[in-house]
């Protein structure tokens, strides 16, 4: 399935119990790669990184920039929210702080940083059984 990066936000049911996570995982991956195609994704990347000598400060300017630009909101209860990174950046680009959960900021993190050819990948970890 190709997701559109066009598309600003799914939103969607995806599942119960243990199905719920690797359902959002494959849906958050499909994002990032069809993201890092995307021009303006790229030229953001390029921005936040200027002048960062090596791929570790590169991930650390980026990370940093999240932190520093964007807000935590969960999700509705019951509701699983993906935004793409476009819908982020955009929020920025017009002064505003874009309200992201988990998920949302991990998608922005690894559009940007595969953007510019940092390898990234998924990792989901559990605090409650």
């Amino acid at each position: 399935m190709d997701f559109s990066y066009n598309q600003p936000v799914r939103i969607e049911h995806l599942g119960f119990g243990s199905i719920i996570t690797p359902n959002t995982m494959e849906k958050m991956r499909q994002i990032i790669l069809a993201s890092i195609r995307n021009y303006q994704v790229r030229t953001w990347a390029e921005r936040i990184i200027e002048f960062a000598p090596d791929d570790f400060e590169k991930a650390e300017k980026i990370y940093n920039f999240i932190v520093n630009n964007c807000r935590y909101v969960q999700d509705p209860v019951g509701l699983e929210m993906l935004k793409t990174p476009i819908v982020s950046l955009q929020t920025i680009e017009v002064g505003g702080s874009p309200a992201l959960d988990c998920d949302d900021a991990t998608i922005l993190i690894g559009s940007l940083v595969m953007a510019i050819g940092i390898p990234f990948a998924l990792r989901a970890v559990a605090f409650n059984e």
